[in-house]
C-alpha cells in the first residue's frame, strides 16, 4: 500500500481505492479504538468475517460483537503500517493489499452488511498509530441505516434480523402481476384469454375487456377499466411478449377440445342407444304377436287342415326344401317394376319404367338363361304396365295391359307391337282364353270384363259386369274342365272371386268366393287348384292364403272345394302377388311374401306347414317358378328394382 492510499496489485499497477465508484469510505466507518491487529492472521479474520456478514445465521465461537467496524478506519489503520521497518513492511503491504481486495469483495457482494459487531473481551486497549499525514482530525462518518444505536454504557444494541422475501411471496406477486383486472384470474398465451393491450397500455385478457367494451360500457362512453381512457374495439391488439411471463394453456385447451369430442361421441352412443331400445322395444310386441299368431294358428289347424288325415305324411314334408341363391340383377335403380311372366320357350320378362329419357314410359326387359342375361329392352306403355300373359300355344306373343288404357300384343321375335286394343278406363288384369287362341280377356278398374278377338279388334266380343260391385279386377285366370267344356274364367276383385263362362256371353258371372278383401290370385291347371290371398280385416287380423280347388261343377256353393288356409304375417301395405306351383315330389307349394317376416315363404298345401323361406331386403311384389331342363325348380322373386333367383333344393 502505498502513501496516497492506493495498493500494490500483483501485477504491478496500482489500485486507486478512491477512484472505484463502488468504493465509498463515507460508508465504512471502523471503530479503530476497538480493534488492535497483533499480526496478519488476526487482520484475515477480520475480514472474512466482513465477508461472511451477509449470512444473517453467521456466528463465530468465543466472539462476541458488540462494537462497530468502520471501514474507513481500519484502511487508516493500514496506512499506518507504512512506517513499520523495512523487514515487516512487505509482509504488511501485501496484507494490506489482501484486505484492500477482500474489502473490495465484500463491498460488491454484500451491499446491506454493513456493520460488524466485537464484544468488548475481545477489542484490545492498544489504539493502532495515528497516521503522519492525518492533519486534522476526520470527521465521523454517519453511521449506515442498519446500525444500531448505542446504548448510554458504551454497547451497542443488537438489530432486528430481517429475513428476504420467500419464493413462494415472490412467485404470488408475479403471479398477480400477471392477472387481469377485469376477471382476476391468470392472462394466458393462448385461446380466449389471451393477453392484450388497449392504446393506454394496460393489458387484460382478450374476452374480459372485449365484453367490457361491448357491454359493460355504453355505446358513447367506452373506456379503459384501468384509467378510465377513452378506448374503443378496434384499440385491442395482441401481445406477443418473449420475456413476458404467461400461463401456458396449451394442453387446457388441447383437453377441452377432447372433451367436447368426447360428449359428442357420447351423444352419438346415447341416441343410438335410445334407438336400439326403441327398435327392441318393436321386436318385443312382434314377438307377442307372433306368438299370438302361433296359438290362434295351433287352434285352427286342426279344424281347417282336410288335405291329409296322416300326421306322419304331414311331417314328412316339413323343411324339405331350401333356398339356394343363384343370382341377383338390378333391372331399374329407381324402381318401377311390377309384373313377372314366363314363356314355355325359356324367356322371363320383367315390367319396367325406361331408362331412355326420349322413350319415356314403361316397357318390358327380356331375360334369357338362368345368368339371367338381358337381351333388349321393349318399350310398350306411357304408364305402368299392371299383368303380362304369354300365349298358351305362340309362346312369343305377350299380352300385356297398362293404366293408359290399353292392351297390346308384343312380338318378343322383333319385339315390336303387332295389336293394341282401346279402352275407356285403366287396365289392371289380362290372360288368353282357354280354348281359343284367338281370344283374350281384360280387367279394367271399374271391374268391367271384356272378351276380345285378334281378328276382330275393333269392339270387344263380350262384356260382363257384376251388379252392385264396381271394385277392379286384380287378376283373371282362364279354366278349363269337365264342367267348362267350351272354357271359362276365374275373375277375383276385391270383394268376391267369380267364375265367369265365356261360351255363354249372356250369362252373369258367379261369385264362389266372397271372404275378402282379396289382393292377389294364382291358378294352377295341372292341380286344378285355385289359391286366393287376403290382406287383414276385422274378421281376421293375419294375411290368409287360402287354397280351393275346382270341383267341375257349375254350382257356386260346389264349384270350389276348400282345402287350407295359411295364416302368415299381419300387414299387406302392398299388393304382392302369390304364385302356385308343383314340386318335384308332387307336392303342391304356394309361394307368398311375408311382409311381417320380410321374407318370401314355400308353404306345402299337403303339410300345411312352411317348408322354407329366404329373407329380402326389399318388398317382393311378384313371384314366378321357372321349370329346369333336370325337373329342378327355381323361383324368381320380383321387387320394385331388383330380381333375385333361387333354386329349390331338396334336403336330406
Amino acid at each position: 500500500m502505498t502513501s496516497n492510499g492506493s495498493i500494490n496489485t500483483d501485477d504491478g499497477e496500482d489500485y486507486d481505492s478512491t477512484d472505484d465508484p463502488d468504493y465509498t469510505l463515507d460508508e465504512m466507518d471502523v471503530d479503530a479504538d476497538s480493534l488492535s491487529f497483533d499480526s496478519v492472521s488476526e487482520i484475515e479474520s477480520v475480514l472474512g468475517v466482513i465477508d461472511d456478514i451477509d449470512d444473517p445465521d453467521f456466528a463465530v465461537p468465543g466472539i462476541r460483537y458488540a462494537g462497530v467496524i468502520r471501514y474507513e478506519e481500519v484502511l487508516d489503520s493500514d496506512t499506518d503500517m507504512d512506517s513499520m521497518d523495512e523487514g515487516d513492511n512487505q509482509s504488511v503491504s501485501s496484507v494490506s493489499q489482501g484486505d484492500s481486495n477482500d474489502e473490495v469483495e465484500a463491498d460488491e457482494d454484500t451491499e446491506d452488511a454493513g456493520v460488524v459487531e466485537v464484544s468488548d473481551d475481545e477489542a484490545t486497549n492498544d489504539a493502532p498509530p495515528t497516521p503522519a499525514n492525518a492533519s486534522q482530525p476526520r470527521s465521523p462518518a454517519p453511521p449506515l441505516p442498519n446500525t444500531p444505536p448505542r446504548s448510554e454504557g458504551g454497547e451497542k444494541e443488537s438489530l432486528p434480523k430481517v429475513s428476504p422475501p420467500s419464493a413462494k411471496k415472490q412467485a404470488g406477486n408475479e403471479e398477480e402481476g400477471m392477472a387481469c383486472s377485469i376477471c382476476l384470474d391468470t392472462i394466458t398465451n393462448s385461446g380466449a384469454h389471451r393477453l392484450v393491450a388497449l392504446r393506454c397500455g394496460h393489458v387484460f385478457g382478450h374476452n374480459c375487456v372485449e365484453r367490457w367494451l361491448k357491454t359493460g360500457c355504453t355505446h358513447g362512453a367506452r373506456r379503459c377499466p384501468d384509467c378510465n381512457k377513452r378506448a374503443k374495439l378496434s384499440d385491442i391488439r395482441v401481445i406477443y411478449a418473449e420475456k413476458l411471463q404467461v400461463l401456458d394453456t396449451s394442453e387446457i385447451e388441447r383437453l377441452k377440445s377432447e372433451r367436447d369430442k368426447v360428449l359428442a361421441e357420447k351423444n352419438v352412443v346415447v341416441l343410438e342407444l335410445t334407438k336400439t331400445k326403441q327398435l327392441c322395444q318393436l321386436q318385443a310386441e312382434k314377438l307377442v304377436n307372433l306368438e299370438n299368431q302361433m296359438k290362434q294358428f295351433d287352434q285352427q289347424k286342426p279344424k281347417s287342415c282336410t288335405c291329409s288325415a296322416d300326421p306322419y305324411q304331414r311331417n314328412s314334408s316339413r323343411k324339405s326344401f331350401e333356398f339356394l341363391p343363384i343370382n341377383s340383377v338390378e333391372i331399374n335403380k329407381l324402381g318401377g317394376c311390377r309384373v313377372l311372366a314366363y314363356s314355355c320357350n325359356g324367356i322371363l320378362v320383367v315390367s319396367q319404367l325406361s331408362t331412355n329419357p326420349l322413350f319415356a314410359g314403361f316397357g318390358v326387359r327380356k331375360l334369357e338363361g338362368f345368368d339371367l342375361r338381358s337381351t333388349q329392352f321393349i318399350h310398350v306403355h306411357k304408364k305402368q304396365i299392371r299383368d303380362l300373359a304369354f300365349h298358351p300355344t305362340s309362346p312369343n306373343l305377350l299380352l300385356s295391359v297398362s293404366l293408359d288404357k290399353t292392351a297390346k300384343l308384343i312380338d318378343t321375335n322383333n319385339n315390336s307391337n303387332v295389336q293394341s286394343f282401346n279402352d275407356d278406363t285403366m287396365l289392371w288384369s289380362c290372360c288368353w282364353t282357354a280354348n281359343n287362341a284367338h281370344q283374350l280377356v281384360t280387367g279394367s278398374q271399374n271391374g268391367v270384363v271384356k272378351l276380345y278377338d285378334t281378328r276382330h279388334q275393333t269392339a270387344p266380343v263380350a262384356t260382363w259386369k257384376s251388379a252392385g260391385d264396381s271394385s277392379p279386377v286384380i287378376a283373371l285366370a282362364a279354366v278349363h274342365n269337365g264342367a267348362l267344356p267350351a272354357g271359362g274364367v276365374i275373375s277375383c276383385r276385391f270383394n268376391a272371386v267369380q267364375l265367369i263362362g265365356v261360351h255363354a256371353p249372356e250369362t252373369m258371372p258367379q261369385s264362389v268366393l266372397s271372404d275378402g278383401p282379396f289382393t292377389s290370385m294364382s291358378y294352377n291347371s295341372a292341380s286344378q287348384m285355385v289359391v286366393t290371398t287376403c290382406r287383414p280385416s276385422q274378421r281376421s287380423r293375419s294375411v290368409r292364403h287360402i287354397v280351393s280347388q275346382m270341383s267341375g261343377s257349375l254350382d257356386p256353393s260346389a264349384c270350389l272345394n276348400y282345402i287350407h288356409t295359411f295364416n302368415r304375417g299381419t300387414s299387406a301395405r302392398v299388393m304382392s302377388r302369390s304364385h302356385q306351383m308343383l314340386m318335384e315330389n308332387g307336392d303342391s307349394c304356394v309361394a307368398a311374401y311375408n311382409e311381417t317376416a320380410q321374407s318370401t315363404e314355400l308353404l306345402s298345401v299337403n303339410s300345411g306347414g312352411v317348408l322354407s323361406s329366404a329373407r329380402f331386403d326389399e318388398t317382393v311384389v311378384d313371384l314366378c317358378s321357372i321349370q329346369g331342363s333336370d325337373s329342378s325348380t327355381f323361383l324368381a322373386s320380383l321387387t320394385e328394382k331388383n330380381l333375385i333367383v333361387h333354386r329349390l333344393v331338396q334336403g336330406n
